[in-house]
């Protein structure tokens, strides 16, 4: 009879997730091991390879960030907010690990997109977020709607905080007013939100969260009645 598996693939991943953003694309097996508490050879044996461990991680990823556009868009309280919740849960705790934890994360995509096998995978990736996206544009009411197909406007949107997150990460020492950001996005957002764009902006510079949120909204203001 096999022996039950005590440490969980996600316990791993979760552990290779963490060094990435500590040490990014240079990260070791050595390394996931000791943030996950085990031998390194528990490692080795459940993914074969480090880019076996990076195949895993991209996978769960993607499952990860749907639910969580899902989680997210349920909670909104209208269609429009639902697209907006959605796209900025996409990128939801990345910038937990400062500037540094951003751009290590950053570095591991272009490394991924080197490899074939990756880059296919991070297509995969994309293409669920764009669909999951689509779906939400479409229940946005378009009476008065000025935007694209809801498939077009879900591809537009995308890209435009995946540029947004990567400009945010080379922007260390931007001294971008973040109190005029943090205003901008209370006044698109409504009152409600007036603490929440407040504690997004920082004493240097905004959030990734408050910079992404303020790309949507910028865009969402132009097709909408």
């Amino acid at each position: 009879m096999a022996r039950p598996r005590t440490i969980t693939d996600e316990r791993l991943l979760t552990a290779a997730a963490a060094v990435i953003e500590q040490a990014g694309p240079g990260f070791t097996l050595a390394q996931v091991a000791r943030e996950a508490g085990v031998a390194v050879g528990s490692v080795a044996q459940r993914f074969g390879s480090k880019a076996g461990l990076l195949r895993a991680l991209t996978e769960l990823g993607r499952t990860q960030a749907v639910e969580r556009m899902r989680g997210a868009a349920a909670e909104a309280d209208s269609p429009a907010a639902a697209v907006r919740s959605a796209l900025l849960a996409v990128f939801a705790g990345l910038d937990n690990g400062g500037d540094s934890g951003v751009a290590n994360h950053l570095a591991q995509l272009g490394t991924d997109l080197a490899d074939p096998e990756l880059r296919g995978l991070l297509g995969l990736h994309y293409a669920a977020l764009r669909g999951e996206l689509t779906v939400l544009l479409r229940a946005v009411p378009d009476s008065g709607w000025r935007g694209p197909e809801p498939d077009v406007a879900a591809r537009v949107l995308l890209s435009a905080v995946n540029g947004a997150a990567l400009d945010w990460s080379l922007r260390a020492d931007d001294a971008t007013n973040d109190t005029g950001l943090a205003n901008d996005i209370a006044d698109d957002t409504g009152p409600a939100n007036n603490t929440t764009a407040a504690n997004e902006a920082g004493p240097v510079r905004g959030t990734l969260r408050a910079c992404l949120a303020e790309t949507v909204d910028m865009i969402m203001k132009g097709w909408l009645p």
